[in-house]
Protein backbone atom coordinates (compact mmCIF):
# COMPACT_ATOMS: atom_id res chain seq x y z
CA UNK A 1 0.00 0.00 0.00
CA UNK A 2 1.26 3.38 -0.73
CA UNK A 3 2.00 6.01 1.86
CA UNK A 4 2.57 8.83 0.10
CA UNK A 5 -0.78 10.81 0.39
CA UNK A 6 -0.56 9.88 4.17
CA UNK A 7 2.83 11.31 4.33
CA UNK A 8 1.68 14.44 2.54
CA UNK A 9 -0.72 15.35 5.60
CA UNK A 10 2.47 14.07 8.58
CA UNK A 11 -0.38 11.02 9.87
CA UNK A 12 -0.03 7.22 9.99
CA UNK A 13 -1.87 4.80 7.16
CA UNK A 14 -4.10 3.40 10.32
CA UNK A 15 -5.27 7.65 11.53
CA UNK A 16 -8.99 7.80 12.46
CA UNK A 17 -11.26 9.87 9.73
CA UNK A 18 -10.91 12.53 12.24
CA UNK A 19 -6.88 12.59 12.46
CA UNK A 20 -6.59 13.03 9.11
CA UNK A 21 -9.16 15.79 8.94
CA UNK A 22 -7.48 17.31 11.99
CA UNK A 23 -3.88 17.30 9.91
CA UNK A 24 -5.59 18.36 6.88
CA UNK A 25 -7.06 22.06 8.72
CA UNK A 26 -3.75 22.22 10.14
CA UNK A 27 -1.60 22.05 7.00
CA UNK A 28 -4.29 24.15 5.21
CA UNK A 29 -3.99 26.68 7.57
CA UNK A 30 -0.33 26.63 7.43
CA UNK A 31 0.20 26.88 3.75
CA UNK A 32 -2.95 28.63 2.92
CA UNK A 33 -1.72 31.44 0.14
CA UNK A 34 -3.93 34.27 2.19
CA UNK A 35 -1.45 33.26 4.62
CA UNK A 36 1.72 33.36 2.61
CA UNK A 37 1.28 35.99 -0.28
CA UNK A 38 3.42 35.69 -2.95
CA UNK A 39 5.33 32.15 -1.64
CA UNK A 40 4.79 30.07 -4.45
CA UNK A 41 6.33 26.78 -2.49
CA UNK A 42 3.74 27.47 -0.17
CA UNK A 43 1.17 27.29 -2.74
CA UNK A 44 2.75 24.22 -4.37
CA UNK A 45 2.41 22.68 -0.82
CA UNK A 46 -1.30 23.57 -0.10
CA UNK A 47 -1.82 22.38 -3.67
CA UNK A 48 -0.38 18.72 -2.80
CA UNK A 49 -2.10 19.14 0.58
CA UNK A 50 -5.68 19.88 -0.98
CA UNK A 51 -4.64 16.42 -3.73
CA UNK A 52 -4.00 14.11 -0.32
CA UNK A 53 -7.47 15.49 1.55
CA UNK A 54 -9.65 15.30 -1.54
CA UNK A 55 -8.71 11.48 -1.56
CA UNK A 56 -8.03 10.42 2.18
CA UNK A 57 -11.41 12.50 3.37
CA UNK A 58 -13.43 10.80 1.28
CA UNK A 59 -14.01 7.19 2.62
CA UNK A 60 -14.49 5.55 -0.63
CA UNK A 61 -11.94 7.34 -2.10
CA UNK A 62 -9.34 6.45 1.00
CA UNK A 63 -10.74 2.53 0.40
CA UNK A 64 -9.44 2.31 -3.28
CA UNK A 65 -6.43 4.30 -2.79
CA UNK A 66 -5.62 1.70 -0.14
CA UNK A 67 -6.51 -0.33 -1.83
CA UNK A 68 -3.78 0.29 -5.29
CA UNK A 69 -7.18 0.92 -7.38
CA UNK A 70 -6.17 4.31 -7.59
CA UNK A 71 -2.43 6.17 -7.69
CA UNK A 72 -1.80 9.80 -5.50
CA UNK A 73 -3.88 12.28 -7.85
CA UNK A 74 -6.79 9.31 -8.12
CA UNK A 75 -6.20 8.22 -11.48
CA UNK A 76 -7.39 4.37 -12.10
CA UNK A 77 -4.63 1.83 -11.93
CA UNK A 78 -5.11 -0.20 -15.39
CA UNK A 79 -5.17 -3.77 -14.36
CA UNK A 80 -2.87 -6.38 -16.27
CA UNK A 81 -4.37 -7.69 -19.71
CA UNK A 82 -5.81 -4.04 -20.31
CA UNK A 83 -2.93 -2.70 -22.05
CA UNK A 84 -0.90 0.67 -20.84
CA UNK A 85 -3.83 3.24 -21.90
CA UNK A 86 -7.01 1.28 -20.61
CA UNK A 87 -10.29 2.25 -22.26
CA UNK A 88 -10.34 4.58 -25.28
CA UNK A 89 -12.44 7.88 -24.88
CA UNK A 90 -15.48 7.22 -23.92
CA UNK A 91 -15.11 4.16 -22.23
CA UNK A 92 -15.08 3.20 -18.85
CA UNK A 93 -11.28 3.84 -17.70
CA UNK A 94 -8.91 6.80 -18.03
CA UNK A 95 -7.85 8.47 -15.17
CA UNK A 96 -9.67 9.78 -12.48
CA UNK A 97 -7.99 13.30 -12.03
CA UNK A 98 -6.23 12.44 -15.60
CA UNK A 99 -5.50 15.71 -17.60
CA UNK A 100 -6.89 18.89 -14.87
CA UNK A 101 -4.50 20.84 -12.97
CA UNK A 102 -4.74 24.06 -11.33
CA UNK A 103 -4.12 25.64 -7.68
CA UNK A 104 -7.12 25.02 -5.34
CA UNK A 105 -9.03 23.42 -7.58
CA UNK A 106 -9.92 19.46 -7.49
CA UNK A 107 -12.14 17.40 -9.12
CA UNK A 108 -13.41 14.34 -8.76
CA UNK A 109 -16.00 12.77 -11.59
CA UNK A 110 -18.12 10.10 -10.62
CA UNK A 111 -20.75 8.59 -12.45
CA UNK A 112 -23.38 6.18 -10.27
CA UNK A 113 -24.41 4.43 -13.62
CA UNK A 114 -21.56 3.50 -14.66
CA UNK A 115 -19.25 2.29 -11.71
CA UNK A 116 -15.94 4.12 -13.37
CA UNK A 117 -13.97 7.70 -12.64
CA UNK A 118 -15.20 10.85 -14.86
CA UNK A 119 -12.70 13.34 -13.57
CA UNK A 120 -10.71 13.11 -17.17
CA UNK A 121 -13.94 14.83 -18.03
CA UNK A 122 -12.28 18.40 -16.57
CA UNK A 123 -9.54 18.74 -18.44
CA UNK A 124 -7.77 21.70 -16.45
CA UNK A 125 -9.32 24.86 -14.43
CA UNK A 126 -8.61 28.35 -16.01
CA UNK A 127 -8.26 30.65 -13.22
CA UNK A 128 -10.19 34.24 -14.27
CA UNK A 129 -14.11 35.82 -14.80
CA UNK A 130 -15.48 35.28 -18.10
CA UNK A 131 -18.47 36.32 -19.93
CA UNK A 132 -20.49 33.44 -19.24
CA UNK A 133 -22.01 32.28 -15.98
CA UNK A 134 -25.22 30.35 -16.71
CA UNK A 135 -26.47 27.18 -17.41
CA UNK A 136 -26.49 25.87 -13.60
CA UNK A 137 -28.51 25.62 -10.37
CA UNK A 138 -27.77 26.07 -6.79
CA UNK A 139 -28.77 23.26 -5.18
CA UNK A 140 -27.79 23.95 -1.70
CA UNK A 141 -25.50 22.12 0.57
CA UNK A 142 -27.59 19.62 2.18
CA UNK A 143 -28.41 16.95 -0.88
CA UNK A 144 -30.35 17.53 -4.27
CA UNK A 145 -33.32 19.97 -3.22
CA UNK A 146 -33.13 24.13 -4.31
CA UNK A 147 -33.46 24.46 -8.30
CA UNK A 148 -32.65 21.84 -10.28
CA UNK A 149 -33.28 19.30 -7.82
CA UNK A 150 -32.48 15.78 -7.70
CA UNK A 151 -33.75 12.90 -9.64
CA UNK A 152 -31.93 11.22 -12.71
CA UNK A 153 -30.75 13.34 -15.62
CA UNK A 154 -32.40 13.26 -18.62
CA UNK A 155 -32.09 10.35 -21.08
CA UNK A 156 -30.16 9.35 -22.97
CA UNK A 157 -29.54 7.02 -26.34
CA UNK A 158 -29.48 3.62 -26.12
CA UNK A 159 -29.57 3.74 -22.63
CA UNK A 160 -33.18 2.78 -22.36
CA UNK A 161 -33.76 4.88 -19.68
CA UNK A 162 -32.14 8.07 -17.63
CA UNK A 163 -28.40 9.34 -18.01
CA UNK A 164 -27.53 9.45 -14.27
CA UNK A 165 -25.71 12.49 -13.39
CA UNK A 166 -21.87 12.93 -12.93
CA UNK A 167 -20.32 14.19 -9.89
CA UNK A 168 -17.69 16.50 -9.17
CA UNK A 169 -15.76 18.27 -6.17
CA UNK A 170 -13.93 21.75 -6.23
CA UNK A 171 -12.21 23.52 -4.23
CA UNK A 172 -12.82 27.04 -3.30
CA UNK A 173 -11.23 29.48 -1.03
CA UNK A 174 -12.79 30.55 2.32
CA UNK A 175 -13.53 33.91 0.46
CA UNK A 176 -14.38 32.68 -2.77
CA UNK A 177 -17.34 30.75 -0.91
CA UNK A 178 -18.15 34.29 0.85
CA UNK A 179 -18.12 36.65 -1.35
CA UNK A 180 -18.94 34.66 -5.05
CA UNK A 181 -16.36 33.94 -7.76
CA UNK A 182 -16.41 32.62 -11.41
CA UNK A 183 -14.33 29.67 -12.25
CA UNK A 184 -13.24 29.06 -15.85
CA UNK A 185 -13.70 25.72 -16.53
CA UNK A 186 -13.03 23.20 -19.56
CA UNK A 187 -15.01 20.57 -20.49
CA UNK A 188 -13.50 17.71 -22.23
CA UNK A 189 -15.02 17.84 -26.00
CA UNK A 190 -17.80 20.44 -25.05
CA UNK A 191 -15.72 23.55 -24.47
CA UNK A 192 -15.24 26.29 -21.80
CA UNK A 193 -17.86 27.51 -19.51
CA UNK A 194 -17.83 30.05 -16.49
CA UNK A 195 -18.98 28.27 -12.99
CA UNK A 196 -20.77 30.81 -10.86
CA UNK A 197 -20.15 30.33 -7.03
CA UNK A 198 -22.70 32.20 -5.24
CA UNK A 199 -22.00 34.44 -2.07
CA UNK A 200 -22.84 32.51 0.88
CA UNK A 201 -21.67 29.32 -0.59
CA UNK A 202 -20.86 27.01 1.96
CA UNK A 203 -18.76 23.38 2.25
CA UNK A 204 -21.14 21.43 0.39
CA UNK A 205 -23.13 23.60 -1.59
CA UNK A 206 -23.91 21.64 -5.25
CA UNK A 207 -24.75 23.38 -8.12
CA UNK A 208 -26.19 21.36 -11.31
CA UNK A 209 -25.03 22.43 -14.83
CA UNK A 210 -27.58 21.11 -16.97
CA UNK A 211 -26.48 18.67 -20.33
CA UNK A 212 -22.80 19.31 -19.17
CA UNK A 213 -22.07 15.50 -17.22
CA UNK A 214 -20.98 11.88 -19.10
CA UNK A 215 -23.48 10.99 -21.46
CA UNK A 216 -25.24 14.58 -21.98
CA UNK A 217 -26.92 14.01 -18.06
CA UNK A 218 -26.60 16.81 -15.63
CA UNK A 219 -22.67 18.02 -14.13
CA UNK A 220 -22.89 18.21 -10.46
CA UNK A 221 -20.71 19.83 -8.73
CA UNK A 222 -19.93 20.10 -5.06
CA UNK A 223 -17.94 22.73 -3.59
CA UNK A 224 -15.49 22.08 -0.77
CA UNK A 225 -14.52 25.59 1.43
CA UNK A 226 -11.09 25.45 2.22
CA UNK A 227 -10.22 27.02 5.87
CA UNK A 228 -8.98 30.69 6.08
CA UNK A 229 -5.84 31.38 8.78
CA UNK A 230 -7.98 34.20 10.50
CA UNK A 231 -11.38 33.74 9.98
CA UNK A 232 -13.97 31.62 11.17
CA UNK A 233 -17.59 31.60 9.99
CA UNK A 234 -20.94 30.88 11.73
CA UNK A 235 -23.92 31.36 9.56
CA UNK A 236 -23.46 34.48 7.81
CA UNK A 237 -21.52 36.09 10.63
CA UNK A 238 -17.83 35.45 10.42
CA UNK A 239 -15.47 35.18 13.96
CA UNK A 240 -12.06 36.79 14.50
CA UNK A 241 -9.50 36.75 17.04
CA UNK A 242 -7.46 40.33 17.26
CA UNK A 243 -4.07 40.01 19.68
CA UNK A 244 -4.26 43.68 21.62
CA UNK A 245 -1.56 44.96 24.05
CA UNK A 246 -2.21 45.32 27.45
CA UNK A 247 -1.74 49.23 27.11
CA UNK A 248 -4.32 49.01 23.84
CA UNK A 249 -6.76 47.09 26.49
CA UNK A 250 -6.29 48.80 29.23
CA UNK A 251 -5.99 51.97 27.66
CA UNK A 252 -8.29 52.08 24.69
CA UNK A 253 -6.93 52.24 21.33
CA UNK A 254 -8.15 52.39 17.70
CA UNK A 255 -6.83 49.30 15.53
CA UNK A 256 -7.07 48.45 11.82
CA UNK A 257 -8.68 44.69 11.69
CA UNK A 258 -9.04 42.35 8.16
CA UNK A 259 -12.52 41.86 6.79
CA UNK A 260 -13.70 39.95 3.56
CA UNK A 261 -13.18 43.12 1.66
CA UNK A 262 -10.16 45.17 3.55
CA UNK A 263 -9.18 46.30 6.60
CA UNK A 264 -11.44 48.04 8.53
CA UNK A 265 -10.40 50.43 11.85
CA UNK A 266 -12.17 49.47 15.25
CA UNK A 267 -12.09 51.24 18.41
CA UNK A 268 -11.01 49.09 21.31
CA UNK A 269 -12.57 50.43 24.68
CA UNK A 270 -10.50 51.48 27.73
CA UNK A 271 -10.34 48.48 29.99
CA UNK A 272 -11.13 45.76 27.80
CA UNK A 273 -11.01 42.12 29.00
CA UNK A 274 -9.52 39.17 27.08
CA UNK A 275 -12.48 37.82 24.64
CA UNK A 276 -15.00 40.54 25.02
CA UNK A 277 -16.68 40.63 21.85
CA UNK A 278 -16.58 43.41 19.07
CA UNK A 279 -19.44 43.87 16.40
CA UNK A 280 -18.67 45.04 13.11
CA UNK A 281 -22.18 45.51 11.37
CA UNK A 282 -23.13 43.96 7.93
CA UNK A 283 -18.80 43.03 7.57
CA UNK A 284 -19.96 39.67 7.44
CA UNK A 285 -20.95 37.07 4.30
CA UNK A 286 -23.70 39.02 1.92
CA UNK A 287 -25.74 35.63 1.28
CA UNK A 288 -29.33 35.52 -0.02
CA UNK A 289 -30.25 35.25 3.50
CA UNK A 290 -28.47 38.43 4.38
CA UNK A 291 -25.68 40.43 5.27
CA UNK A 292 -23.59 38.99 8.53
CA UNK A 293 -21.46 40.67 10.89
CA UNK A 294 -18.16 40.50 11.74
CA UNK A 295 -17.35 39.94 15.59
CA UNK A 296 -14.18 40.69 16.39
CA UNK A 297 -12.47 38.86 19.68
CA UNK A 298 -10.40 40.50 21.66
CA UNK A 299 -7.43 38.57 23.21
CA UNK A 300 -4.63 40.43 25.54
CA UNK A 301 -1.23 39.49 24.24
CA UNK A 302 1.92 40.06 26.52
CA UNK A 303 5.16 40.32 25.92
CA UNK A 304 7.37 36.86 25.12
CA UNK A 305 10.03 38.13 27.69
CA UNK A 306 9.37 39.28 31.36
CA UNK A 307 9.62 42.95 31.34
CA UNK A 308 10.73 44.18 34.86
CA UNK A 309 9.16 47.88 34.51
CA UNK A 310 5.78 46.15 33.32
CA UNK A 311 5.94 43.96 36.69
CA UNK A 312 7.31 46.20 38.76
CA UNK A 313 3.83 48.84 37.69
CA UNK A 314 1.34 45.53 37.89
CA UNK A 315 2.80 44.99 41.51
CA UNK A 316 2.33 48.95 42.92
CA UNK A 317 -1.14 48.45 41.15
CA UNK A 318 -2.24 44.99 42.59
CA UNK A 319 -1.09 46.21 46.01
CA UNK A 320 -2.81 49.54 45.85
CA UNK A 321 -6.66 47.24 44.46
CA UNK A 322 -6.35 44.31 46.69
CA UNK A 323 -10.42 44.31 46.63
CA UNK A 324 -10.19 43.18 43.43
CA UNK A 325 -11.38 39.91 42.98
CA UNK A 326 -12.43 38.91 39.22
CA UNK A 327 -13.57 35.15 40.38
CA UNK A 328 -15.82 36.34 43.30
CA UNK A 329 -18.92 34.91 41.27
CA UNK A 330 -16.93 31.72 40.42
CA UNK A 331 -19.11 29.01 41.70
CA UNK A 332 -18.37 24.96 41.53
Amino acid sequence: MSRILYDRLGVASTASDAEIKSAYRKLAKKYHPDSRPGDKAAEEKFKQISAAWHILGDPAQRKRYDAGEIDEEGRERVAAGFGGGGFGAGGFGGGRNAGFSGFETHFDGRNGGFGGGFADLFEEILGGRGPRAGGFSDMGGAGMGGAGGGGPGRGGPGMGGSVPDTEARITVSFTEAALGATRRISLSGAGELDLKIPAGATDGTKLRLRGKGQGGGDLIVRLEVAPHPTFRREGNDIHLDLPVTLAEAVLGAKVDVPTLDGQARITVPAGSSSGRKLRLKGKGVPARSGVGDLYVHLKIVLPDQPDPALQAAVKDWAEAHPQLDPRRNLKG
